[in-house]
């Protein structure tokens, strides 16, 4: 089962091309690294595959769902974790998990 199957993904900032038509298949149980130098794309594609960014064009499906026919089933299913703690110390540990 492909988990991610990105086609022909493109986006731009203030003219220039970030992401360059990246293709990605990603398929349960795999483990894929993003690597490559600070301006390179990582950080904007791992945005438009959270959904949190619009691709400028291609095809984008997770979990079998096409971003455009479903995007909140989609970010139902998404999880996330950073190298950094990103906890308000104002919210009791409950409320940062449900935020």
């Amino acid at each position: 089962m492909l988990i991610i199957e990105a086609k022909g993904i493109k986006k731009s900032f203030s003219g220039s091309a970030i992401l360059k038509g990246v293709d990605l298949k990603v398929r349960k149980g795999e483990i894929y690294t993003l690597f490559g130098p600070n301006g390179a794309g990582k950080t904007t594609l791992i945005r438009i595959l959270a959904t949190l960014s619009k691709p400028d064009s291609g095809e984008l499906q997770l979990f079998g769902t096409s971003l455009k026919d479903d995007r909140e089933y989609i970010r139902s299913r998404l999880g996330f974790v950073a190298h950094d703690k990103y906890l308000y110390n104002d919210l009791t540990a409950k409320e940062n998990l449900d935020l």
